[in-house]
């Protein structure tokens, strides 16, 4: 159905959840997954190891695709998303703006376990009428935004950053020596804005030389799609998670289902 138009109500009926129950049961699923998604809110970001623990593994993938820290891109990421934590953006539109484009990317706001439990909760305040009170009042969502969340969702952030950067910048040096040696740099869309781009400048988006692209601008935006593109495939992402794995969250069949999902894939990639 991608790329097809269809009137609102057909959206709805397409895109309504068919796990929806009513009557006694429902709730009592609903109450269910609730429950489940705070037990696990409380296991991660109201968990000081819990917290610890994000922060470690999430520099263990930027090592791991050889980004190795560095104290001045460490530093500007950390910048960057404690404003977001401490909600300072209000005070600096340079930095939100900055920020905006990384959620323009795909790189923040993807922390996969947080994504998870988030879901839960959200999808047991659709369960239907008794749970849905419950888990859509203003203390359930304070419990879903705030300091310690925030905290947590900026630990992922500050190391999906780096990687971003750090992968950015090896295609800038790649494509400057390139630039200085006098030689084609071929690069293969994979985007639609990348495949827009080519396109627009009459080149073959499977295979073209991206100083063909004849304007800095959009050569930056060509690669700064590519460094979104790699920092998305190699760090754990809720929004790349299966359809098919986000059903059996919904499940007793264990917890954290997302998170094991996307080491599996970050793992091939």
């Amino acid at each position: 159905m991608k790329g097809k138009f269809v009137k609102k109500e057909y959206l709805n009926a397409l895109e309504k959840e068919t796990w929806q129950m009513n009557g006694l049961f429902g709730a009592g699923y609903g109450y269910f997954l609730g429950l489940k998604g705070l037990s696990q809110l409380g296991k991660t970001a109201y968990n000081p190891v819990g917290q610890i623990r994000n922060v470690t593994s999430a520099m263990g993938f930027a090592i791991a695709n050889g980004n190795l820290p560095n104290m001045k891109t460490f530093s500007e990421s950390w910048t960057l998303v404690g404003s977001n934590v401490m909600r300072r953006f209000p005070k600096d539109a340079d930095r939100r703006k900055l920020f905006e484009f990384y959620q323009s990317k795909g790189i923040v706001g993807q922390q996969a376990q947080l994504g998870e439990l988030n879901s839960l909760i959200d999808d047991a305040a659709k369960a239907g009428p008794l749970a849905g009170k419950l888990f859509s009042s203003k203390f359930m969502q304070a419990a879903q935004n705030n300091i310690m969340t925030r905290l947590y969702q900026g630990g992922d952030d500050v190391w999906r950053i780096f990687n971003f950067e750090s992968e950015l910048q090896k295609l800038n040096s790649m494509v400057r020596s390139s630039q200085a040696k006098q030689i084609p740099y071929m690069v293969k869309a994979t985007t639609s804005e990348q495949i827009e781009l080519a396109r627009r400048a009459g080149l073959d988006p499977n295979n073209f030389n991206i100083f063909d692209l004849k304007n800095e601008g959009l050569i930056k935006s060509f690669l700064d799609d590519q460094a979104a593109v790699i920092t998305r495939d190699v760090v754990p992402n809720y929004e790349r998670v299966p359809e098919i794995v986000r059903m059996i969250r919904r499940t007793p069949l264990g917890n954290f289902i997302a998170y094991p999902a996307e080491i599996i894939r970050t793992s091939v990639n």
